[in-house]
Formats: C-alpha cells, sequence, structure tokens
C-alpha cells in the first residue's frame, strides 16, 4: 500500500509540475504576443501614405493632397536637394496627418517624406506639370551650365 500510494503520489507531483508548465508555457506566449502587438500599435511598421503611389503628377494650378497614417504621431519633410529635408506643416484630420497645396506650382515638386516617431517612413515624389514652361528655370540653368562647361 505503501509504494502504490508513493506511485499516485509520484504521480500527482508530476501531474501537477506539467500543469504548472503548460500554465507557464502559456503565460509565456500571452506575454510575448501581447509584447509584439503593443510595438505594432506604437507604430513600428511603415506609415501610409495616401495617394497609395510612388509617384503624383499634378498639372500647375490644381490642388494636391497627400495623407500619412500611423499608430503614432508623424511628421512630414520635402526632400530639399536630396540628402537635406525642410519641415512641412501639417494638419490633423481625422487621425490622419495631411498636407495641402491649393494651386500647385513648381516649388511643390519633390520627394515628401512622412516619417513616424521610430523614424520608419514612406514618400511619394510630386511632379508638377506646367504646359507653358516644360522646364523648371533651376533645371535650365544647370543644364546650360554643364552644357558650356563641356564646350
Amino acid at each position: 500500500s505503501i509504494s502504490s500510494g508513493g506511485q499516485i503520489r509520484v504521480r500527482e507531483i508530476r501531474r501537477h509540475s506539467y500543469i504548472n508548465g503548460m500554465l507557464t508555457m502559456d503565460y509565456n506566449w500571452v506575454l510575448c504576443i501581447t509584447l509584439v502587438l503593443s510595438n505594432f500599435q506604437q507604430g513600428l511598421t511603415k506609415p501610409v501614405i495616401t495617394p497609395d503611389q510612388s509617384q503624383l503628377v499634378v498639372l500647375k494650378g490644381n490642388s494636391v493632397k497627400l495623407c500619412c497614417r500611423d499608430n503614432s504621431k508623424v511628421n512630414w519633410y520635402l526632400e530639399t536637394p536630396p540628402g537635406s529635408r525642410q519641415s512641412q506643416r501639417s494638419t490633423l484630420e481625422d487621425g490622419t496627418y495631411c498636407l495641402t497645396f491649393s494651386r500647385a506650382d513648381a516649388m511643390h515638386r519633390g520627394r515628401y517624406i512622412c516619417e513616424n516617431e521610430t523614424l520608419a517612413q514612406s514618400s511619394i515624389y510630386v511632379f508638377v506639370k506646367d504646359n507653358e514652361n516644360l522646364f523648371h528655370k533651376s533645371m535650365v540653368k544647370k543644364i546650360v551650365t554643364k552644357a558650356g562647361q563641356n564646350s
């Protein structure tokens, strides 16, 4: 009777440890999933720009609206020239940060970058098409200067 009681007791202890092991493992999974979801909610993904395209062509004088959505606060920048950035003022509309230009002009041309608090970013390049002036003056000046230097 002692041996059978001892055997039963060992089985109960093993069963109890196994259940505790499962509970501990389940708790660890819940903790891990909670941390992943928490970080996801805080903006570890790239911001999403609307319109959802890499470049946008607009006619001079037309309005332009670029919007950026993320789970954290974002900032808009205009790349001027490549490598440097100029901060852009955006408005918050229903959790989305938007840039709006009522009348697009050559000065609105460039790569717009939306960056969240974790420095993840998305971008869109805006081309402003001017049927009267096919080349922006600064572009023509650079081309003429370079052409004169090569002759």
